[in-house]
């Protein structure tokens, strides 16, 4: 089959599909053309399709609207490594409806057809207590298909699933010249809404959710509410599933003695979103929706994704874990980094409750605490989850490996970042730790756009990692410039100089301006860049007096750079002067 090509021509008509089915008062007709090439012979079959919805009193108008015409091509190549999941709705859509030309060719009611089988199954409950992968999968599949399952195909077009399984190959892939990540976003969000008609929620369609708020980062950035509304739904299904409150983590820490790929799974969403919901909040400032305090889930055990579809492997590779839940062979996986980011994320809970707590009883020792078991936390994780500098310099380690343990390391120095900045406004002694974790953030985040063309499969996360990492580090080291805490090379780090500083801010400069103008979060990149560009004028074009005053700086800093740095005042030096 790897010769094989699926071209879907996906055209919104102005007009409307009016059905007699019941349960549908109106849909926005599709034509969709299935090309089918093997060999040398090519057969072209047509067919109608209708998005549709269930009748409501109080339906969205823009269910209703659909005033302007987009195209779009998607080309779908079967291969050896595709993943079961998108194997299966792949086939069901060519072979369980027979899709060939001369089983429809004529027919008027397929587009009810197909309504109603994608929205009966939708309406079926789902078991999610299956221990083996081909059980549960079997229930969004073949016959059984439903809306959840035609999201996941825009999903897997866009590479939304994890750190890792996003840079690897798709089957799904767009032509050249016709991706819309905005076209994909829109349609995950109709296939959520049709399914939430349908049922109030699932594995598959939390999952869905949360890929497509991923996908709202990207396209709208990570402070827009379109991103918020999806995020929150997200914790609201997961909450409203149970998926927060198994009850493992106040239990005695016992492996069970069989592995199941129904518990794993929910112990992979839930992670992913408790994770990302504390990762957001030091990007806006926002409280976060999940708290430790009401969470009695574990994370995913380290297993490879390989052996999650097979039973007997999964076995073995459960078997071959270490006491503590992690692999022991050195691989890295997507349960590896969602399982590492989640443990991390769990102990800076703790740091948030502090800076956007209202408990004014907060002591340096528990802050001091706090932190020893935040840097524990991440020492404690296997050596090959580790990023170390010589990595770059190693040509036989696969890039995908350097770059989640460059972000596993990016998200650790953010935690210290904010313990340490909690500190000093508690009134601990500046030691020079800031500084320092400061400088690893922003070397570390320049170092990527430097070996740009290494990391070109990852760019498109590299304006979120500038704003969530080096912008941080940034402010810290263009305040060191103006109000020097120390002369020579710095005691924490013989590599941090004053030079040192300047170059890293100027590389820092040039990469927050090769964020392109199209780019969701570029506002915010061009204030960070004006910023920065004006301290590095000031240090190096004022005369050397010493004189630190900060009066010009203060005047003009835009104002969109307050929200977006709300909860750290990376930036308050600018606006709050005497």
């Amino acid at each position: 089959m790897d010769d094989q090509k699926l071209a879907i021509h996906v055209v919104h008509a102005k007009s409307r599909v009016i059905t007699d089915d019941p349960f549908v008062c109106d849909a926005r007709e599709e034509e969709i053309i299935v090309a089918t090439q093997h060999h040398h012979q090519h057969h072209e079959s047509k067919l109608r399709f209708s998005l549709v919805q269930v009748s409501h009193h109080n339906l969205p108008s823009r269910w209703h609207e659909t005033t302007h015409s987009v195209q779009a091509t998607l080309v779908l190549q079967a291969t050896t490594r595709s993943s079961k999941e998108l194997e299966r709705v792949y086939l069901f859509l060519k072979q369980a409806l027979n899709f060939p030309a001369q089983s429809f060719e004529g027919s008027e009611c397929f587009d009810e057809q197909v309504a109603d089988v994608l929205c009966r199954n939708t309406s079926k409950p789902v078991n999610d207590t299956f221990d083996r992968f081909d059980d549960w999968v079997d229930q969004f599949c073949g016959p059984n298909i439903r809306w959840e399952s035609i999201g996941l195909l825009w999903a897997h077009l866009e590479g939304l699933s994890d750190a890792i399984s996003t840079l690897k190959h798709r089957q799904l892939q767009w032509v050249q010249g016709k991706r819309s990540s905005v076209l994909s976003h829109d349609h995950i969000h109709y296939c959520i809404e049709i399914a939430r008609h349908f049922t109030a929620g699932n594995d598959m369609l939390l999952d869905l959710c949360r890929r497509h708020a991923a996908l709202g980062t990207l396209v709208y950035g990570d402070a827009s509410p379109v991103y918020w509304n999806s995020h929150s739904l997200c914790v609201s299904m997961l909450l409203f599933m149970g998926l927060h409150a198994s009850g493992e983590a106040s239990r005695p820490q016992i492996q069970p003695q069989k592995p199941s790929f129904c518990v794993e799974h929910k112990r992979l969403l839930y992670s992913y979103i408790f994770a990302n919901d504390k990762s957001e909040v030091s990007f806006t400032g926002r409280p976060p929706l999940l708290s430790r305090r009401y969470c009695s889930s574990v994370p995913p055990l380290d297993l490879p994704d390989s052996c999650m579809v097979s039973e007997d492997t999964l076995v073995e590779e459960f078997n071959a874990l270490d006491d503590r839940g992690w692999n022991t062979n050195g691989e890295i996986s997507s349960n590896s980094y969602i399982r590492a980011r989640y443990l991390m994320s769990y102990v800076f809970d703790e740091v948030i409750e502090v800076a956007l707590g209202n408990d004014a009883h907060v002591t340096l020792g528990y802050l001091q605490n706090v932190k020893v078991r935040v840097t524990q936390t991440f020492l404690d994780m296997p050596s090959h989850l580790i990023f170390k500098f010589e990595d770059l310099d190693d040509p036989h380690l696969d890039i995908n490996i350097l770059y989640l343990r460059i972000l596993l390391h990016l998200a650790h120095r953010k935690d210290v970042f904010v313990v340490e900045r909690l500190l000093l406004t508690h009134g601990a002694i500046d030691d020079g730790s800031l500084l320092a974790t400061s400088f690893d953030l922003v070397k570390v985040t320049v170092m990527l756009w430097i070996h740009k063309n290494r990391f070109a499969p990852m760019r498109r996360n590299f304006e979120w990692l500038l704003v969530a990492y080096g912008a941080l580090g940034g402010g810290i080291l263009c305040q060191e410039l103006l109000r020097p805490t120390f002369f020579g090379v710095h005691p924490l780090n013989p590599t941090l100089s004053r030079s040192n500083i300047v170059q890293q801010l100027s590389l820092l400069v040039a990469f927050l301006n090769w964020v392109g103008p199209s780019s969701p979060n570029r506002v915010v990149c061009g204030d960070c860049e004006a910023i920065i560009q004006r301290v590095l004028d000031e240090h190096l074009n004022s005369e050397p007096t010493g004189n630190t005053n900060l009066v010009p700086l203060g005047i003009g800093v835009p104002q969109s750079l307050t929200f977006g740095f709300e909860l750290l005042n990376t930036f308050e030096w600018l606006q709050n002067r005497t």
